[in-house]
């Protein structure tokens, strides 16, 4: 009989030991509403007497973003699409009898004198140089040019030019840039640079293969420095930068 109610004792001991923890009314409330609220699977694990609540089904905020890819244009893969920079345009002056000649070094006898006027300004893009002529805008003769040769590149090709906005003297013209395609017309874009600067872009172009030049003619830049206001007159020359933003494929 002893044994036996040892045996009952051990058998009383594991029912009480297996049989599940109750949920209080709280507890209850608790779950329902999160079940409401989240709409996925519930488990429930006893820790001591607290109850952690794991929703799955759900991704978390961060696993459902998208990783960072690099966007292609037209969906074609592989095409390159970094933007090709040209941050040393070549400078020209007018020189009697000789027409434009271009600048092979800072003489100052060219830089300084008149009609002729090329000015080294404050650092542009990326530690590079910028200049200053003024504008002429309706002169009969071309004094001062900037020119910037891009080469030939495919597809559609966006083009932008950037206006340095830390002189002492902001530059404050109002360019017409010219867009030279092979084997196209040339395509004049203005650009007021008193309200832009840094990265402006020109538009969009279909080269296809051809290349293309932009230029700067101090006749197609206004007000005329010397008949209405120098201090507006100022053209800011430094980077020009395009690249390929759809049909980048030959």
């Amino acid at each position: 009989m002893k044994s036996t109610s040892s045996t009952d004792e051990s058998t009383q001991s594991e029912k009480q030991t297996t049989q599940p923890k109750r949920l209080t009314l709280g507890q209850v409330a608790k779950v329902v509403a999160v079940v409401l609220a989240g709409s996925g699977l519930i488990v429930i694990n006893n820790r001591c007497t607290l109850f952690d609540i794991d929703i799955w089904g759900q991704p978390d905020d961060e696993e459902s973003q998208p990783d960072d890819e690099e966007i292609q244009p037209d969906g074609q893969e592989g095409v390159q699409t970094e933007w090709r920079v040209n941050d040393k345009p070549s400078l020209s002056y007018r020189d009697e009898g000789d027409g434009l000649r271009k600048i092979q070094s800072l003489n100052s006898a060219v830089w300084g004198r008149d009609p002729a006027w090329w000015r080294l300004e404050d650092q542009g893009y990326s530690q590079s140089d910028s200049y200053y002529t003024f504008a002429n805008g309706g002169a009969p003769a071309i004094d001062n040019r900037a020119e910037w040769r891009m080469g030939s590149a495919q597809g559609t090709q966006e083009i932008q030019i950037y206006i340095p906005g830390n002189s002492s003297k902001p530059f404050a013209a109002t360019v017409d840039y010219e867009i030279q395609i092979v084997g196209k017309a040339s395509r004049f874009v203005r650009i007021e640079q008193e309200r832009n600067k840094g990265w402006v872009s020109l538009g969009r172009f279909d080269l296809n293969g051809a290349e293309v030049t932009i230029r700067v003619d101090d006749t197609n830049a206004y007000p005329h420095r010397t008949r209405e206001n120098e201090h507006k007159s100022r053209i800011g020359i430094n980077a020009i930068r395009m690249r390929c933003v759809s049909n980048c494929t030959p």
